[in-house]
């Protein structure tokens, strides 16, 4: 078994970049392979290289083992390794997802680095009027999902947003016809997505109050309606696929929220107010929280993200008897407070990314997506903000697609976490 080179030149790349000189000799002369197990107690060996930026320091960001490789298969009695980084989640036991961007010269790596994708609905975009729909970029999302060595579970984001409203729904005079409206774009959405390999749908996505649905109908209502036409469209699909003796589609239903990580976030209490009127009915499967940062000062307690991660677990656990999976949908954080002029700004967002990591982990979360691959690819960088921050900086890979200490703390957290 040799030891693996093709990883080594970027982890060099990722610390220089950081202001850690170090050399791809040092690197595969420290590396040591291990025998772990993972939480089903399978056996597989990963290679390390057990790193340290200062030796006369301990306990600093990046300091411990960095993966390198990771055995995917054993073929006549031979390991067999693998430094693809979606390899790398899926051995450790984890989700770890990407917005996929068609469009972007990410393309590569973020089939790749992950091995869960979202996909978006902008309802604003794919029927900008009323029975008008485009839905090519779409399609090319799913294509791209598709074109990956193996398949990806899709979650789709978001049926209902109040960020992605159409204008035309102004229009509707009667509140009939706007319900009748909302129940056909969730039936559309989950008819038309479910037959193309989506697995889950975030049904409601920021149910602010200043948004049209929830003005013109009242947030329970919305709500309500949104989530009974789903669970009425999944009810539906299972029976017609029995009937027809066909495989039978696995259907998610989610609800998401911003700033809903934190005990005070303003997300938070109305989440666990619409999750407990979602889980009396039986209407949900997961919690979708987001989770971005958009400033590196004034963060809330790690302690205080674990426990109100558990807390939707725990809360909906006591109203059904059965906890409600919690997700992190959305993850990226933004560095543009600290000047480009700091070398150490990479070091200081992985050492901001090891903490939330850790603290999301320590809640049994499996499952996060980062919201977007690459910093260029970001909705900081080349979104829809009314401001562009060139130098957000908030994912895990650069602007070259190669990947930053972000990205390294990461997979050290993953790796932690499977023990």
């Amino acid at each position: 078994m040799t030891k693996p080179e093709a990883p080594i030149p970027q982890f060099v790349n990722a610390m220089r970049m950081a202001g850690i000189e170090i050399t791809g000799s040092q690197v595969v002369q420290g590396i040591t392979f291990q025998e772990l197990k993972d939480k089903n107690k399978n056996p597989f060996v990963v290679a390390i290289y057990n790193f340290d930026p200062d030796p006369t320091q301990t306990g600093e960001t990046l300091e411990g083992p960095i993966v390198i490789a990771i055995s995917k298969q054993v073929i006549d009695q031979k390991i067999i390794l693998t430094d693809k980084q979606r390899d790398i989640e899926t051995v450790l036991g984890f989700n770890v997802g990407t917005v996929l961007q068609p469009h972007q010269g990410s393309k590569d790596i973020q089939i790749r680095a992950f091995n869960r994708a979202t996909i978006t609905y902008n309802w604003q975009r794919r029927e900008p009027t009323q029975g008008t729909y485009s839905l090519d970029y779409v399609n090319k999302q799913l294509n791209l999902a598709k074109s990956a060595e193996q398949p990806f579970p899709i979650r789709l984001s978001h049926i209902s947003s109040s960020d992605t409203e159409p204008d035309w729904l102004r229009k509707i005079k009667s509140n009939e016809e706007l319900k009748q409206v909302l129940r056909n774009q969730v039936r559309f959405i989950i008819e038309t997505y479910s037959k193309k390999g989506v697995t889950q749908f975030n049904v409601v996505n920021e149910p602010f109050l200043s948004s049209y649905f929830p003005q013109r109908l009242g947030r329970d209502q919305y709500i309500t309606i949104a989530y009974e036409e789903a669970n009425k469209v999944r009810d539906e699909l299972i029976k017609k696929a029995f009937q027809n003796n066909e495989n039978v589609p696995v259907i998610e239903l989610g609800f998401s929220n911003a700033e809903n990580h934190f005990a005070h976030g303003y997300g938070t209490q109305p989440t666990l107010e619409i999750l407990k009127m979602l889980a009396n009915n039986g209407w949900v499967d997961f919690v979708d929280v987001h989770f971005h940062i958009k400033k590196t000062s004034n963060l809330p307690f790690p302690q205080d993200v674990t426990e109100t991660l558990n807390k939707y677990s725990q809360y909906i656990n006591a109203i059904t008897g059965q906890p409600i999976k919690v997700v992190v949908g959305e993850f990226d954080i933004n560095i543009s407070d600290i000047p480009t002029t700091d070398n150490l700004r990479l070091l200081k967002q992985a050492q901001i990314g090891q903490t939330y990591f850790n603290a999301i982990l320590d809640a049994g979360v499996t499952d996060i997506t980062f919201w977007g691959t690459s910093d260029y690819d970001s909705w900081y960088e080349n979104g829809d903000l009314p401001s562009i921050e060139d130098h957000a900086d908030a994912l895990l890979f650069n602007d070259n697609n190669q990947p930053k200490p972000l990205n390294y703390v990461f997979i050290q957290s993953l790796l932690k976490a499977s023990q």
